[in-house]
């Protein structure tokens, strides 16, 4: 490689770290730990609008103290779509990531809980129904 080539690689390379240096951060919405949720965990799914979509692992408030599903607008906006309930027949501790199909609909597992004891998979639909797919025993976990 010529000194010439090498160099022009080395200054893209600079140009590009220098990029990632100058980017920022910004808040969208910190977590009060009431009816939203505490704890948020996973990753986050995106609609073709920009609004986001995830879980939490707890609540504070009592009514939902094993985790929840949330939905973030572009604008920092949140709104809790399903609350999973101290009764634990849903679920508890929503720890892996959502994921969205075609028409809108968002699918998850908990860590625990639900009919058998060993967690679930839950779909959350339109109008924010929410529907336990399947409980795990601990044969099938």
């Amino acid at each position: 490689m010529s000194f010439t080539k090498a160099l022009l690689l080395l200054l893209v390379g600079l140009a590009a770290i220098r990029s990632v240096r100058a980017q920022t951060y910004t808040v969208l919405y910190a977590f009060t730990g009431k009816a939203d949720g505490n704890g948020p965990y996973g990753g986050l799914v995106r609609d073709s609008a920009g609004n986001l979509y995830g879980t939490t692992i707890g609540g504070g408030d009592g009514l939902y103290p094993n985790g929840t599903v949330f939905k973030l607008s572009s604008r920092g906006k949140l709104t809790p779509l399903h609350g999973f309930a101290a009764d634990r027949t849903e679920g508890v501790w929503p720890f892996a990531g959502l994921v969205r199909d075609s028409v809108g609909n968002l699918y998850g597992m908990t860590a625990d809980g639900g009919t058998l004891g060993q967690g679930t998979v839950f779909k959350v639909g339109k109008k924010s129904k929410f529907s336990v797919l399947h409980s795990f025993s601990p044969a099938n976990r």
